[in-house]
Formats: structure tokens, sequence, C-alpha cells
């Protein structure tokens, strides 16, 4: 179908924005967490939306994955 070096491209790309994608949810969590911490009255609502952001991102991802390198890989 497409040339083997433009596959590898797309792949490093893909691969690239996934890596970027998980040091943003790692940071996001990290700070949502650190809130909960500091912000006491609101330690609820902060662990609450960190769970739904990790959860969410890790979906996500594991998406973009199946969809963009799962074609890739043959």
């Amino acid at each position: 179908m497409s040339d083997p070096a433009e596959e590898a491209a797309i792949r490093r790309q893909v691969e690239r924005t996934l890596r970027v994608m998980t040091l943003s949810m790692i940071i996001g969590v990290i700070v949502l967490v650190v809130l909960a911490a500091v912000v006491s009255s609101l330690r609820g609502v902060f662990i609450l939306a960190a769970i739904i952001y990790l959860f969410g991102s890790l979906g996500t991802q594991w998406y973009l994955r199946r969809r963009f390198l799962g074609p890739l890989k043959g």
C-alpha cells in the first residue's frame, strides 16, 4: 500500500505524540494531587477529578494506539 519509510515516519510521529500525551497526563495528575493536598476543603473533588482524568487519558491513549499504531504493525 504505502512506502515502508513513510509508515516508519508516521509510526515515529504517533509514538512521539503518545509520549507527550503520557507526560501531560502525569503532570496533570500530579497537579491535581498537590491541589488535593493543599486545599483540604475540596480534597474529595480534586481526587475524583484526578481519577476521572487518569482513566480518561489512559482510555484515550489506548484507543489511539489501537487506531493508529495497529494498522502500521503489518
